[in-house]
């Protein structure tokens, strides 16, 4: 996980979102597991079912 502009303040700005506090960047490579990205995104819905 990233956070911050992630160098893209651009883009940001471009969808409209703020360039101060910064978004959450998730990426994954061939050392992921299928169960890495399966808990990231339960995770990242849990977080989503609060806001």
């Amino acid at each position: 996980m990233s956070a911050g502009t992630n160098y893209a303040i651009e883009p940001l700005r471009a969808l409209g979102l703020s360039d101060v506090e910064g978004v959450l960047r998730a990426g994954f490579v061939h050392y992921h597991t299928v169960d890495d990205a399966d808990r990231t995104f339960e995770a990242l819905a849990s977080v989503a079912a609060t806001v």
